[in-house]
C-alpha cells in the first residue's frame, strides 16, 4: 500500500500500479531464466572482489560500499 499523503500538499491521490517488468509479457524468457544472486562482501576477503565473476552457482560476491569508480 501507498503512505497516504496531504491532498493540498500532493494533490489528489492516482490509484495506479505499474506492474513489475518480470511480469511483462512482452519480456523474454532468456531474461526471466537469467537470474544472478549478489552476495555482498568485506573487501580484501577470499573471492571478494569488484568483478564481474560468477560462481558456477550463479553468485556475484560483490565488496559492500563499491561504486561504479571501484567497479570500471
Amino acid at each position: 500500500m501507498l503512505k497516504e499523503l496531504p491532498e493540498e500538499e500532493f494533490g489528489p491521490r492516482i490509484d495506479i500500479r505499474e506492474y513489475s517488468i518480470l511480469d511483462n509479457p512482452s519480456l523474454p524468457s532468456e531474461v526471466k531464466k537469467s537470474w544472478l544472486d549478489v552476495h555482498l562482501c568485506k573487501e580484501g576477503t577470499q573471492d571478494c572482489n569488484a568483478s564481474n565473476n560468477v560462481t558456477s552457482g550463479g553468485v556475484l560476491r560483490f565488496p559492500k560500499h563499491s561504486n561504479e569508480e571501484t567497479v570500471f
